[in-house]
């Protein structure tokens, strides 16, 4: 927390006239973000020549913050520099939030080193997603080749290492902002039996 004040004997100036208002704030946030991940590893070979490697894997964040920012004038006097003694008060207050979800997955495998294969996918649940659809799914496969290890290449001395690679895959995030899956909500005012009263439209 923040909080300033600034006596009517601070104020004014060569060039301001007299008398200048008293003037206080008070600031305060508060921030709260957290991650958990687990992953689970194996892997294993056969005859030197089929090799393996599976990951399983859960991620969970959260992030808060809160903040509010006041500032007051017209004090009795200087004595008293807590806001809520001032007549004439101005405040602005927000909050945010969001969440993410996500359980992954990935298995690689190769055959003597040279030929590569790798699925992967992800499966995330978002709160800046809308209602209808929370979640997302992200697969991705990938093949390679490493060509320099062939023995038709061996004789290539220039040649030191080569690796042909194709991958196809789903990606996607969730920085759309938070709320945005949500209608805004704007004031309103309205006339109810010969009264204005405040309200809210879409």
């Amino acid at each position: 927390a923040l909080r300033s004040f600034t006596p009517v004997t601070a104020g004014g100036g060569m060039f301001g006239a007299p008398p200048v208002l008293a003037t206080g704030s008070y600031y305060a946030d508060n921030y709260r973000s957290w991650l958990i991940e687990n992953t689970l590893t194996y892997s294993k070979s056969i005859n030197d020549a089929h090799n393996f490697e599976a990951l399983l894997g859960y991620n969970s964040q959260k992030y808060t913050a809160e903040f509010s920012n006041t500032t007051a004038t017209d004090f009795p006097d200087d004595a008293v520099s807590w806001i809520n003694v001032a007549t004439t008060r101005i405040g602005t207050a927000g909050m945010e939030d969001w969440s993410l979800l996500s359980m992954f997955g990935r298995l690689n495998y190769n055959y003597n080193g040279k030929y590569l294969l790798s699925l992967a996918t992800r499966r995330d649940g978002s709160s800046r997603f809308g209602q209808t659809n929370k979640w997302g799914l992200f697969p991705s496969v990938s093949v390679g080749w490493i060509v320099s290890d062939e023995n038709f290449m061996i004789s290539i001395n220039k040649l030191s290492y080569l690796k042909l690679r194709a991958s196809y895959g789903i990606v996607g995030n969730n920085n759309i902002g938070n709320y945005s899956s949500i209608p805004s909500i704007r004031r309103s005012s309205y006339v109810l039996g010969n009264q204005v009263v405040p309200g809210g439209s879409l």
